[in-house]
């Protein structure tokens, strides 16, 4: 499970679409159904259920800005549901009702929060398997019991109170047990093991990891498989590398060695990408067992910030053997120790000398003039850990913008700037 930003995302237009005739003219799915659930609640007819034809929800355009945010993945086990199955538009907060536990000791079905049903940061996206109870295989424990998340939502303290028809704001929401992806930081509360499992470091974790099924038999063998790919990489990049720095190769060998080594870390960070399933336990794994450290890309400048958006926002450039040919008669040398997956920037002497990640030169010079040009600090030493952005920088920039970002390093470089 990995955090995601709901407000990258525009709020699908079918929740906040008014009706245009009807007694509910003038009115979204939303206010209508607060209205319609005040008057039920009002009404306390013994047995009656509440009612209601909800359609906003199941709308295309909510869908689609679901898959968006969580990049065609389950918002709670990061499994890829295209193509295999159906999506389901869950509900956080249930719609329908929530399993409590009476005091005869048996589950029954408390009123819901139906209020929520059109309200767009309840919904997420889930598959069939996390959203729908029905009998798995716990991994851990061992017992084949009703998994699925379903009506359940734990809470600590009192449930969240209706709203009142025409208030302009929601009440304050209760304090879920479980996590929300987009409100909760899940590695704060998950911890993945190397053989699949999933264990909690919380009790919201330890909630969270029940309610989803996390540890259902068929997922942790799916998580299994990646921590081995990931596990193979890493032998194969510590292994790689200890013979290019090793004796009794030659240059073109070794040269020949330090890409094969670039190309295996490429790979290996692709699997801790945010669009990769079960990329929360990729990161993990990597972080812990291999000394590439996926560090958080620290905060740029604002001036250089904004450049390197210009560049992002750019068309594909020239094949980056022309633009490190380019680049290399501008004075860059490719110099990079071959295990690291970061660009590290030396500043040495009077004439300061860019180090590049070889073959990277074209993905790496827009950076490298911005920051450099930017700090101004002879003898600084800049480090970027961001491998998914300098692997793709390239692609986005245009030629003449990564020149112009090359020159000005180099006149700075040489202190003509």
């Amino acid at each position: 499970m990995i955090r995601a930003d709901r407000s990258a995302v525009v709020t699908p237009e079918s929740l906040t679409r008014e009706a245009k005739t009807g007694e509910n003219k003038g009115k979204t799915e939303e206010q209508v159904i607060i209205e319609k659930y005040a008057a039920y609640l009002l009404d306390n007819t013994p047995d009656k259920k509440f009612v209601f034809d909800f359609k906003a929800y199941k709308a295309d355009d909510v869908k689609l800005a679901l898959a968006q945010l969580f990049r065609g993945k389950c918002a709670y086990c990061e499994s890829r549901y295209a193509g295999t199955q159906p999506m389901d538009v869950e509900h956080f907060r249930p719609k329908g009702g929530v399993e409590e536990i009476g005091p005869d000791g048996k589950a029954h079905l408390a009123e819901g929060y139906p209020w929520l049903a059109a309200h767009w940061t309840n919904l997420l996206p889930s598959c069939i398997d996390c959203n729908r109870p029905r009998i798995q295989h716990d991994a851990l424990t061992g017992v084949d019991e009703k998994l699925g998340k379903a009506n359940q939502f734990p809470v600590t303290g009192p449930r969240m109170v209706p709203p009142t028809p025409g208030s302009p704001t929601l009440p304050a929401e209760d304090a879920a047990l479980i996590i929300d992806p987009t409100v909760d930081d899940p590695p704060s509360h998950l911890d993945f093991r190397d053989d699949g499992i999933v264990t909690s470091t919380t009790d919201k974790g330890r909630q969270s990891i029940r309610v989803y099924a996390l540890n259902r038999a068929e997922l942790v063998f799916e998580r299994l498989g990646l921590s081995r790919l990931i596990e193979q990489r890493l032998t194969i990049i510590e292994a790689l590398a200890g013979i290019v720095a090793g004796p009794g190769i030659s240059d073109a060998v070794r040269l020949d060695l330090q890409d094969l080594v670039s190309h295996e870390i490429d790979a290996l960070m692709e699997l801790a990408e945010p669009g990769r399933p079960f990329s929360a336990m990729a990161r993990q794994l990597i972080d812990e067992n291999s000394p590439l450290q996926l560090a958080p890309t620290p905060a740029l400048p604002a001036p250089v910030a904004a450049m390197l958006q210009r560049f992002a926002d750019a068309d594909p450039g020239t094949h980056h053997a022309t633009l490190a040919t380019r680049l290399a008669a501008l004075g860059f040398v490719p110099n990079l120790p071959p295990v690291s997956p970061f660009v590290r920037w030396t500043v040495t002497g009077p004439v300061r000398t860019a180090s590049l990640f070889q073959e990277k030169l074209g993905l790496v010079s827009d950076r490298v003039g911005q920051l450099a040009f930017a700090s101004g600090l002879p003898g600084a030493d800049i480090r970027v850990n961001d491998p998914p952005k300098v692997r793709y920088t390239y692609q986005q920039a245009q030629l003449d913008a990564v020149l112009d970002a090359a020159t000005r390093f180099r006149a700075w470089a040489d202190g003509t700037a």
